[in-house]
């Protein structure tokens, strides 16, 4: 894993729409200076932009997602005539030559409301606006002009059984997790939940979308989670400008 050995945690925003940043583009921060998993990389995003055009439908609006810890798939309602033809183009976080591009096969969800992941998404996003949900696979991806390796990008979370435990630990002190993310972001929020943590990172709920804090080095068990998030708490980093993969190298100009 890339950014192994590297004492603590990194901050990062990738959120569009927050009042943190003017333009969707600044929400590439990671303080760490090596590049990220591919997988660390997707769970960056909870927004995306939905590209599909069919005989049916045509779609092409921001969407809330979440990734299923299970499978990798991105999780999020869709409109159910989508369904017609399962191939979807997703932005992440919107439609722009810096997002995540990504080629998918949806699926619908049968029973979204016994679904664990559908039951995430709303922890993560609220009410959703629509009552037919989608899972997507991965087939394809591009990020900065570069070809991602779609099954490292959709990597399940090694703690996915331990979500539980790991939010309720991270949750324990809520005074100290308003100080933290307010030290972060340098603002005060009343209102803050952290309502996911994954082998990656972990995700806070604030009042205007959810806030991504991402580990340096992969956590590798249940316990070494706990440890980068409590490291954090304790000593949350400022956000900095930074490329969350390595750089492209330079290209020869063209013809």
């Amino acid at each position: 894993m890339s950014g192994a050995g590297i004492a603590g945690p990194a901050v990062v925003l990738l959120r569009p729409f927050s009042p943190l940043s003017s333009t969707p583009r600044a929400f590439h921060s990671i303080m760490a200076a090596s590049p990220l998993h591919p997988a660390a990389l997707l769970r960056l995003h909870t927004r995306a932009t939905i590209d599909h055009s069919s005989a049916a439908l045509a779609i092409h609006r921001p969407i809330k997602i979440i990734t299923d810890g299970r499978t990798g798939n991105l999780v999020f309602p869709v409109e159910s005539a989508a369904f017609a033809d399962p191939s979807l183009v997703l932005h992440l976080p919107d439609d722009h030559d810096e997002s995540l591009q990504l080629l998918t096969t949806i699926e619908q969800v049968p029973d979204w409301r016994n679904d664990e992941a559908c039951d995430r998404w709303q922890a993560f996003h609220g009410k959703p606006d629509r009552s037919t949900w989608a899972r997507a696979h991965i087939d394809a991806a591009k990020f900065l002009g570069r070809v991602i390796d779609e099954a490292a990008l959709c990597s399940p979370d090694p703690l996915c059984a331990h979500q539980g435990p790991l939010c309720k630990f991270a949750n324990a002190d809520r005074e100290l997790l308003t100080r933290a993310v307010a030290a972060a972001t340098g603002t005060h929020f009343a209102d803050t939940l952290i309502v996911g943590v994954d082998a990656w990172g972990f995700d806070i709920r604030l009042p205007f979308g959810v806030l991504r804090i991402t580990f340096t080095t992969m956590a590798a068990s249940l316990d070494h989670a706990k440890f980068l998030t409590a490291a954090w708490l304790a000593s949350p980093r400022p956000p900095q400008e930074h490329t969350p993969i390595d750089p492209l190298p330079p290209q020869p100009p063209r013809a």
